[in-house]
């Protein structure tokens, strides 16, 4: 939805909803994907690059009807541990009342109707998927290089035509989708891999395997999964290409 685009440059969305997947297969953290807008259509947008930094199961309850007799409901929501891939949702607490209106905001939703009607449209059952969420701050570094491909103008969003709009003095603004940076064909050497991570020094990124622990400016690190990582920020860069 164009509604969410703003959000997510401006780094006020840092997670999505997805439905789970028949497969049953959750995405990984230090997975490396890729944000777009209106996929597998003409006004498809590439938004920004990322990665996965954590996964919760999510499940979102319609309230029963007789306790929202006077204000609108506002849906249950519970969140399992991070990596509890099987959990038991009669003993997950439901989220706070504060925290449920938090994730609501994140998640691009102005009203807490609009959250209800997106997940539960017949305000009936339940909801079940996962949250996935990332680095916002990639999301604004990245989205300052939207530029048009003539004269350099920041380019615009427009939720209302669902696209990127050129705003060039003198001129009408036209639609404008930026192009994803072409990757190089070959995975950088091992010398050449270094943190791209907002406010990070960019040193060279480390491998470990799944177990292996490093201190870092953050704390201590654990790999979670094989992959690149940043000894000074901790950031995981996954498998870098390979």
């Amino acid at each position: 939805m164009s509604q969410f685009v703003p959000a997510m440059l401006a780094g006020r969305k840092p997670h999505t909803i997805r439905a789970l997947r028949k497969d049953g297969k959750l995405p990984k953290v230090g997975t490396p994907f890729a944000a777009y807008y209106g996929q597998r259509n003409k006004q498809c947008a590439w938004l920004f690059d990322s990665t996965i930094e954590k996964v919760q199961l999510i499940r979102i309850e319609a309230v029963p009807a007789k306790t929202h007799a006077i204000l609108p409901p506002i849906p249950y929501i519970r969140l399992a541990s991070e990596g509890d891939t099987d959990p038991d949702w009669s003993h997950v607490p439901i989220l706070a009342l504060d925290k449920t209106k938090a994730l609501i905001t994140a998640d691009g939703f102005d009203y807490y109707s609009g959250f209800r009607e997106h997940f539960l449209p017949t305000n009936t059952g339940h909801f079940l998927g996962t949250i996935i969420h990332w680095d916002p701050c990639d999301a604004i570094t990245q989205a300052s290089r939207h530029a048009c491909r003539d004269c350099s103008t920041r380019l615009i969003w427009l939720s209302a035509l669902g696209c990127f709009i050129c705003a060039c003095p003198g001129k009408t603004p036209r639609r404008h989708h930026p192009k994803r940076e072409e990757k190089p064909k070959h995975p950088k050497k091992a010398a050449e891999r270094t943190c791209t991570r907002f406010g990070c020094n960019r040193p060279p990124l480390i491998h470990l395997k799944k177990g292996d622990s490093r201190q870092t400016n953050n704390g201590f690190l654990i790999a979670k999964v094989p992959g690149y990582y940043c000894p000074t920020c901790a950031a995981s860069y996954g498998n870098y290409g390979e």
